[in-house]
């Protein structure tokens, strides 16, 4: 009786140790996956937007690059981002006939739990030929 006495609350011990190293892990991996989920709606976005832009005429209202930049903006805010601290560059690169437009997109990323560190940035960047050089 002594011996199983003795061992009485080792169980309980070894649960509370593989407890939180499964809860760490599992806090862990749902924070990575909103991370990755996050950044792939900015990159879909970002590429829906450039690939919209680039078959517009340059000379037209609104331009290419600023077609792109409030495409981004409104939807990201429609996937309920808040576009506040959003910062979205759009420049054309190069000359006639090869030009390119290139946009770079910045966001602040909040963590789903914060138990691990996570990027504090999310960013994206897509390039792309324009097709109506004018």
């Amino acid at each position: 009786m002594d011996g199983r006495r003795s061992r009485r609350g080792s169980s309980a011990i070894e649960f509370a140790f593989c407890a939180a190293a499964l809860l760490g892990t599992v806090f862990a991996v749902l924070d990575w996956g909103w991370v990755f989920y996050r950044r792939t709606q900015l990159l879909d976005v970002t590429n829906a937007a450039i690939s919209e832009a680039s078959t517009l005429v340059q000379t037209g209202t609104p331009t290419p690059a600023n077609a792109a930049i409030a495409d981004i903006e409104a939807n990201l805010a429609a996937l309920g981002i808040d576009v506040s601290a959003l910062t979205v560059t759009a420049t054309n690169v190069g000359s006639s006939p090869a030009e390119v437009l290139n946009v770079q997109v910045s966001l602040p990323f909040e963590p789903l739990i914060g138990l691990w560190p996570t990027p504090e940035t999310l960013n994206a960047e897509v390039s792309m030929y324009l097709e109506r050089q004018d």
